[in-house]
């Protein structure tokens, strides 16, 4: 009986092995040398040595068992001992001749054609790589007809991949892709959005719808908007995390919610005195990066890194806000018209070395300082866009307008101009101009047609009211109490009570009583209550009395000339409608408007509440009442006229009024823009600047 090596060497399995061997070998050598060249992934290489090993006992078992004869493969048992096993061998001898002389040739070329030229490549690509890549900046202005919307948030938001923008325009979200020349309007965004922010994927845009309170995404696509959560105020800033959730600035503090809908939670909560800006959850997934300081001046804010697993909070910046983390190891963050960047260490959450300029002109929030918001936004690969600060300033003027629809000229200059409020007698009219720096109350004087300044510098605030005897003006400071100034603009601005400086958010005046000696005021109160109607005694340190303070927005009230009842707006109903309460007991509640109403107002003779209808059109209703001492009822509504002036939407201030004889309105309407063009800068690969401005070495 033959030995087992005699039996190997027989049936070939030596040369069939060490053939195999050789062409595996080849076959390893090739894919490393095309690999690249085909962009195929670096595991590839390993797949096929894996594959190759296991067949390499496949193929001797093989070798062992089958023969290789004239008539094909037979098994090794059906075929004579030494009929052919000899011939097989030769042939094998010469094949293994044959992938020798190849594998050589492979390993000539390799040494002295491929390795060179690879090296070259190499080398070529080092030299690539070490360059930096080049900063390229173009601008982007505003077709005609289109202005920003509501620049007192964010009008502008960059896709964290870089390739779109999105910005807020009077006529709803524009989405600008990169490789487009033009913009496009996503659809279902037409009405009230407000600061718009993209999801981590760059396919959603969250935003706050201000007409039903509550944060929405939409699709970059356009579409129906999706409902998140009910928020009562506006943004003071949003993100959307990797987390999947959203952190939302607010009065009280920030908040937490998923992205796909829930319950707001608050995460972190704020001192009294104090405002926050700008959320945002660090890469760690436990420290959120936020603004926060006093009202009204966030240059003096601080920018602050704070856990959420054990409350830490460090100061990272002094003098600053609306930060952001930059993936190349800084922080940036705006300061008047500027940005300005830092090294910041994520580890340990701190910064290094001096503060450094890098962009100058960034357009800051307008008409409301306490929102802190500058207009500017880093994609994660690097594409800066922002909104230069040489803005088209919106004018607004001041016409009447009569039952039939005609309008009459007020000769004051075009500004900002909001929340209008005649004077007890018509002669004047007390009212915000958004475009001065300060968002600051003036007087027009009808008769003599001069315009006032009431408010300048810290002393600045909103919603104008006068008092019952027309002596003295009250309104709602950005400090968050509410003060009061003599209407001829004597003397200084006093505090007119301290009991309502609490609580979550800004309060404003919406009347006094007909004696003066109580004002009923709004306040937004916490994510339970939303806005709330409240009572306080003039010059009284007293708590307030809570009027109205359900789950629902109470808020816009307006007072009967006779003192007797209450209107107001709110959305209990699902939809916001116009109510009428006895004042002050607001014990009973009838029920004005049943198509949508927003901000009431009484006729001076209280036979007609006016208020708008949200259509669309807009328009301009009356409901005819009739009302004695303990009995409110509602005759017929008609419409007025349609409304194209300043007026809808959910947020508090009445943006019309009425004369004495209530046969014309006082109207805001918009006329046009100065005429510098809105710009939007865009700088592609502006990390490259930022680590040459800014080395974190």
């Amino acid at each position: 009986m033959p030995s087992l090596f005699t039996e190997l060497r027989r049936r070939n399995v030596f040369k069939v092995g060490a053939a195999y061997a050789i062409v595996a070998w080849l076959l390893v050598q090739v894919v490393d040398v095309v690999l690249p060249a085909l962009q195929m992934p670096e595991w590839t290489i390993s797949f096929v040595t894996v594959l190759l090993i296991i067949g390499f006992p496949i193929t001797l078992i093989m070798a062992w068992a089958f023969e290789s004869t004239p008539e094909g493969i037979k098994a090794d048992a059906d075929v004579p001992r030494d009929s052919i096993a000899p011939a097989t061998g030769q042939r094998l001898s010469y094949i293994l001749q044959g992938l020798v002389l190849l594998a050589v040739g492979f390993l000539v070329m390799d040494q002295y054609v491929l390795e060179p030229r690879a090296s070259s490549i190499a080398v070529s690509s080092v030299s690539t790589a070490a360059e930096p890549l080049q900063v390229t900046r173009f601008n982007y202005i505003l077709p005609e007809g289109q202005s920003f919307r509501n620049r007192s948030r964010h009008v502008i938001a960059v896709s964290p991949d870089g390739r779109q923008f999105v910005y807020n325009t009077n006529e709803g979200f524009y989405l600008r892709s990169m490789g487009e020349l033009e913009a496009r309007l996503i659809s279902g965004t037409e009405d009230e959005a407000r600061a718009p922010f993209f999801s981590p994927d760059s396919r959603l845009i969250g935003y706050y719808d201000d007409n039903d309170a509550q944060l929405k995404q939409v699709a970059i696509s356009g579409g129906a908007p999706v409902v998140i959560t009910a928020v009562a105020e506006n943004l003071y800033g949003a993100s959307w995390g990797a987390d999947g959730t959203i952190l939302i600035g607010q009065p009280e503090g920030i908040l937490r919610v998923p992205a796909t809908g829930g319950t707001t939670e608050l995460i972190i909560r704020i001192e009294d005195g104090t405002q926050v800006y700008g959320p945002r959850l660090l890469p760690d997934g436990d420290s959120v990066l936020f603004s926060v300081g006093p009202p009204g001046d966030w240059d003096a804010a601080q920018i602050v890194v704070e856990s959420l697993s054990t409350g830490e909070r460090k100061v990272l910046v002094e003098g600053g806000n609306d930060a952001r983390y930059l993936p190349t190891g800084h922080l940036v963050y705006a300061s008047e018209e500027g940005l300005f960047a830092v090294a910041f260490d994520l580890d340990n959450l701190t910064v290094s070395g001096g503060v450094v300029p890098l962009v100058q002109g960034v357009l800051r929030a307008t008409a409301t300082p306490f929102t802190g918001a500058a207009n500017y936004g880093v994609s994660e690969n690097g594409t800066l866009v922002y909104v230069a600060g040489d803005m088209p300033v919106v004018e607004r003027t001041l016409v009447w307008v009569d039952r039939e629809g005609r309008e009459e000229a007020i000769p004051i200059q075009p500004s900002g101009y909001a929340y209008p409020q005649m004077s007890p007698d018509g002669l004047r009219v007390a009212l915000n101009d958004q475009n001065a720096p300060d968002n600051n109350l003036w007087v027009w004087d009808f008769v003599g047609e001069t315009r006032t300044r009431l408010t300048i510098g810290e002393n600045v605030g909103v919603y104008p009211v006068w008092t019952p005897d027309g002596t003295r003006i009250a309104y709602g400071s950005y400090g968050g109490g509410l003060d009061w100034k003599a209407a001829n603009n004597t003397g200084s601005v006093e505090r007119l009570a301290t009991g309502v400086t609490g609580g979550a958010g800004r309060s404003g005046p919406y009347f006094f009583s007909r004696s003066g000696d109580e004002l009923v005021f709004r306040r937004f109160g916490n994510p339970g209550t939303g806005f709330d109607i409240g009572m306080i005694i003039v010059g009284s340190d007293a708590e307030p009395v809570w009027l109205l303070q359900g789950p629902y927005d109470e808020l816009n009230a307006e007072l009967s000339p006779d003192g007797r009842w209450m209107a107001y707006q709110s959305n209990e109903s699902g939809n916001y409608e116009i109510y009428v309460r006895p004042f002050p007991n607001v014990d009973d509640q009838v029920t004005v408007s049943n198509a949508g109403g927003y901000k009431p107002l009484w006729s001076r003779d209280g036979r007609e509440l006016f208020y708008l209808d949200p259509g669309p059109p807009v328009r301009l209703m009356s409901a005819s009442v009739v009302a004695t001492e303990t009995v409110f009822s509602v005759g017929t509504r008609t419409a007025i006229l349609d409304w194209p002036y300043l007026g809808l939407g959910r947020r508090p201030g009445r943006m019309y009024d009425v004369s004495l004889d209530g046969q014309q309105f006082l109207a805001i309407k918009e006329s046009g823009t100065e005429d510098a063009s809105a710009r939007i800068i865009v700088v592609q690969n502006w990390f490259e600047e930022v680590r040459r401005l800014v080395p974190t070495e």
